[in-house]
């Protein structure tokens, strides 16, 4: 399973009992929009595994599907966030 990691930019630390800790960035897009940021880590067999089927699954525990967005681009580098 992909590991939540450290990164520069993370302000702040989730937790829930039976998770491990979730580094993040707690920011805004330029339109105000609040913002949660992670980083992951994949193992080498989970990357081998995406370049044989292009695939990654997103679980979300609950009952409602927040809005959300998976991208392999720094969403700190400029213009980013909002592209």
């Amino acid at each position: 399973m992909a590991e939540p990691i450290k990164f520069p930019e993370a302000n702040v630390t989730l937790t829930a009992e039976g998770c491990g800790d979730l580094p993040v960035c707690r920011t805004k897009d330029t339109a105000g929009t609040p913002l949660l940021i992670s980083r992951y880590k994949l193992s080498e067999a989970e990357m081998d595994e995406i370049q044989r089927t292009g695939c990654i699954y997103l679980i979300i525990y609950g009952e409602g599907h927040p809005p959300v967005r998976l991208t392999v681009i720094s969403p700190f580098l400029p213009m980013a966030i909002d592209n």
